[in-house]
Formats: C-alpha cells, sequence, structure tokens
C-alpha cells in the first residue's frame, strides 16, 4: 500500500505530539487488563514500533477540529479509527501471509497466527472503548453503530477478496472489493466526528466520499503493484483483471481513468461537507491525482 505522505504536500503537519497521544491512548486502554508478561502487550508494542502514515488519525483529527469538537474528542475519535485500522492490518497480514509490515516482521510471523487473531480481536474491541470516552452527548449510540457498520462493509470486503479460487474475477467485482476493503475506515474519519458534532444530514455524503477515495486509493496501489500481481495471476488486482480483456498498456490506461472518476467523485463530495471539514481529504485526493499522473506508462 502506497504511503500516504509526499514531500511535496503538508499532509504530515499536524504535531507530532498529537500523533504520539493517539498510539498512547490505542495502547493503553488495549493493554489496560492484561498482564505484564502477557503476548498480547508484547504483540501490539512490537506492530506500534512502527506507525506507517497515520492518515486516518489525521484526517479524523483534522475533522474534528474543523467541526469544532474538544481535543479530547479529537484524539479519541482518532484513536478509534486509528486501532481499527491497525487491527485489519494484523488480520490482513495474517490472511494474505504477508511477513513484512512497515518495514518489520508482521505479527503473525513474529508472534504466531494465534498470537495474530487474539491482537486483532482486542484492537476492535479497544475500538468501541475508546467510543466511549468520547463526550458524545446522547449520540454514542450512533457512533457504536456507525463504526460496527464500517467494520461489517470491510469484513464484507475481505471475504470477497479471499473468495477468490484462482479463476478470472470480473472487473465489477475488482472494483466492489476495491471500494468495500479500503473505503469504509475513510469514511469512519468524516462520519465518526459529524456525528459528534450533530452534523447528521452530512452523513451520506461522508460516506460515499470515503467510499469512493477509498476505491480510487484502492486502484492506484493496484496500478502500483501490477507488475508483481500480474506475475502471479492475482485477479484480486484491477488492472490484471482488466487485462484479460485489454492489451497490457490499455488495462493501466482504464485502471488510471477508473481510479482518477473515483478519486474526482470523492473531491466534489469532500467539498459539500460543512466547514470545509474535509479538507484534508481534498488534500489526499489531489495528492494521489497527482501521483496517477506520475504512473503513466
Amino acid at each position: 500500500m502506497q504511503s500516504m505522505t509526499n514531500d511535496n504536500t503538508n499532509i504530515t503537519s499536524f504535531k507530532k505530539d498529537q500523533l504520539d497521544d493517539v498510539n498512547r491512548i490505542i495502547r493503553v486502554n488495549a493493554v489496560e487488563p492484561l498482564d505484564a508478561n502477557s503476548v498480547l502487550r508484547a504483540a501490539l508494542d512490537h506492530h506500534l514500533l512502527e506507525t506507517g502514515s497515520q492518515s486516518r488519525a489525521q484526517l479524523t483529527l483534522s475533522t474534528s477540529k474543523a467541526l469544532g469538537l474538544s481535543l479530547k474528542n479529537q484524539l479519541y475519535l482518532a484513536a478509534a479509527v486509528e486501532c481499527l485500522h491497525n487491527a485489519s492490518l494484523i488480520q490482513d497480514d495474517l490472511q494474505d501471509k504477508d511477513t513484512l509490515r512497515r518495514g518489520q516482521e508482521s505479527v503473525w510471523s513474529h508472534f504466531g497466527s494465534n498470537a495474530a487473531i487474539n491482537l486483532t480481536d482486542l484492537m476492535i474491541a479497544t475500538s468501541f472503548v475508546l467510543l466511549g470516552h468520547v463526550d458524545s452527548k446522547g449520540c454514542l449510540p450512533r457512533l457504536l453503530i456507525c463504526m460496527q457498520r464500517a467494520i461489517a462493509l470491510t469484513l464484507q470486503g475481505q471475504s470477497r477478496d479471499l473468495s477468490d479460487d484462482g479463476t478470472t474475477r470480473a472487473v465489477k467485482t475488482s472494483l466492489a472489493v476495491a471500494e468495500s476493503k479500503s473505503g469504509p475506515l475513510f469514511a469512519l474519519c468524516l462520519e465518526l466526528p459529524l456525528i459528534a458534532a450533530s452534523e447528521l444530514s452530512f452523513l451520506n455524503a461522508a460516506q460515499q466520499a470515503g467510499r469512493f477515495f477509498g476505491a480510487g486509493y484502492q486502484v492506484l496501489d493496484d496500478i502500483n503493484d501490477a507488475a508483481s500481481d500480474q506475475a502471479t495471476e492475482n485477479s484480486a488486482n484491477v488492472v490484471v483483471a482488466l487485462s484479460k480483456v485489454l492489451s497490457a498498456k490499455d488495462a493501466h490506461y482504464e485502471a488510471q481513468a477508473v481510479a482518477r472518476h473515483y478519486l474526482d467523485r470523492a473531491h466534489r463530495l469532500a467539498e459539500s461537507l460543512p466547514n470545509n471539514c474535509a479538507a484534508l481529504l481534498i488534500e489526499y485526493c489531489v495528492m494521489l491525482s497527482q501521483n496517477l499522473r506520475e504512473s503513466e506508462p
């Protein structure tokens, strides 16, 4: 997966101490019930040694701040989304048998499959606990329902991705998987702050913006991985799926057009949200569109 940072943007302009606070909040709440020598403590600490771009935490912080939420609420909402995202990475590595994550051994590779499964469950449960710390003024049930829906859609996408039996996958199915694997958690970065700010009329637009952005993000990732996935005939890759009916060059161009379409739709929807709260998502869209131009064959 490509990084969401770029030297030509100010995406990483958040104060480092806020992002450090997000990780601290995740860890404290996850390990608090555990014994000092629990393998889950060690596995979580190992996984959090390298934090990645924390793009979802940054997007949630940015959206929450623009909507006037308190610093406490900004941090706990960001921690909830980032905790959930990290749970998905640990599970994804196990299911895909990827031995590396962020330049170090993945959790399952270092600590075993059972530890990875248990840590995934712990972090999903912790993400709900983190929402419980939000001063939600009666909207906690809606926050919980929104998060459960995002988890369900993400798992549905992951299940569809893993159900591929090696036969040629239809392009339509590949695009649906692209939307559902990445989109719901990006949408959550917008939806949770909107709920906490009682801006409920914008939830549908936020959900669509996140879904379209996630799809564009995933298709660009497929473009970057096309050569290696073509070698293994991985039809989960949109470019590989397109190459079954188009020449390699045309498949690449068509994938670019699809990604650009998704990012443009996400951009327009993000602009419709209140208080310019999705400004960072718009910046992400611009950055990835630039990456698309740079990936032209």
